[in-house]
């Protein structure tokens, strides 16, 4: 009986230990292979950064040097439905630089007219490269919630279109400074909601 306990208490001890070791090594297993994951994505993490900081650019502006800056002209596209977007005047200027503002921050010398903050980061900055003659293109009066307003606006012709199951009516604007190839059709509603003051 003692002799059985015991043989029992051998097997039952034995099974507990491979148990043991069974655990220990998966343990191991997953300590290896959570390093190895670690190891991938520092690497992955490194040449993502590398890849990243090959297009960015340490750019330190002087008092005085002319910049160019960029500004998304105005435009509404989900009425323009324009292809060309990326082809249109991205930069205004040139305009001298006054002062740093912080690290990352110039203040420009604006045109009087300008009602636009004189404040811009440094990725919205190029330097000038050339002999300044008359500007690209002059600065925008003000701003509204999705980019520069280029100045007044001319309406060339109205018309009624239906979108879904509405009319809704539009207008055909030629924006201040803009050629007649870059005029844009434009819902009167949203256009009179965000210029009050201009009779449609």
């Amino acid at each position: 009986m003692i002799k059985l306990f015991l043989l029992n208490t051998v097997i039952i001890i034995t099974i507990l230990l491979c148990t043991v070791l069974v655990r220990i090594k998966e343990l191991l297993e997953r300590d290896r292979i959570l390093q190895q994951l670690k190891g991938n994505f520092e690497k992955a993490q490194q040449y993502m950064k590398k890849q990243a900081d090959k297009h960015r650019r340490d750019v330190q502006l002087q008092i005085g040097e002319l910049v160019l800056v960029k500004l998304q002209p105005y435009r509404q596209q989900s009425v323009a439905l324009r292809k060309n977007q990326k082809l249109g005047i991205r930069y205004f200027g040139p305009f001298e630089v006054l002062t740093k503002v912080g690290e990352v921050a110039y203040k420009l010398k604006l045109s009087d007219h300008a009602k636009i903050h004189p404040v811009f980061h440094i990725s919205q900055l190029k330097p000038f490269k050339g002999v300044p003659q008359d500007q690209y293109m002059s600065l925008p009066l003000t701003m509204s919630d999705i980019g520069p307003i280029t100045g007044a606006m001319e309406i060339l012709q109205a018309r009624t279109i239906i979108k879904g199951s509405q009319k809704v009516h539009q207008v055909l604007v030629q924006w201040n400074q803009q050629p007649i190839s870059e005029v844009t059709w434009e819902d009167a509603a949203s256009l009179q909601q965000k210029f009050p003051l201009f009779n449609l």
